[in-house]
Parts: C-alpha cells; sequence; structure tokens
C-alpha cells in the first residue's frame, strides 16, 4: 500500500492502514512507504494472537495419530 502521506512534516504523517493522522493516535511507526498507528498494531496483536490460540486446538479423533517422527512428537493429522 502507497504511504498516502501529504506533506513531510511529522504532523503529515498518517496511517497507512486506517488513515488517522499522527496527533490522533499514541504512536506513529514509519516505515519505507508505509505507516501503521498504534491503534492497528493492537488490532493485528489480537487477531494474531487468537489465530495462534486457534491453531494450538487441534482436532482429535481416529484421523489423528501420534507423529512417528522422533523430533517432532505432535499429533498428525
Amino acid at each position: 500500500m502507497a504511504n498516502n502521506n501529504s506533506g513531510k512534516n511529522e504532523k503529515d504523517l498518517v496511517c497507512s492502514f486506517c488513515g488517522k493522522h499522527q496527533d490522533e493516535v499514541e504512536r506513529m511507526i514509519i516505515g519505507p512507504g508505509v505507516n501503521i498507528c498504534s491503534e492497528c498494531i493492537g488490532l493485528c496483536h489480537d487477531l494474531l494472537s487468537r489465530q495462534a490460540g486457534s491453531a494450538q486446538k487441534r482436532p482429535t479423533g481416529p484421523r489423528c495419530k501420534p507423529c512417528t517422527h522422533p523430533a517432532c512428537g505432535r499429533s498428525g493429522y
């Protein structure tokens, strides 16, 4: 996504994801061609945390067997 900053000074910086200006948010992370505010980072963290939690809950049942790889030891499908 292109950096949609209209000016060159820090007050003109906007989040590339939600469009909020730097003075509307707690923090702004500025990267090459893209910016992200602390609020969007928080939303991303929540989404990734939920996805990681659901990935750990593997299905159980007759299709699942213990992995036979000696280094693994995780359930397989």
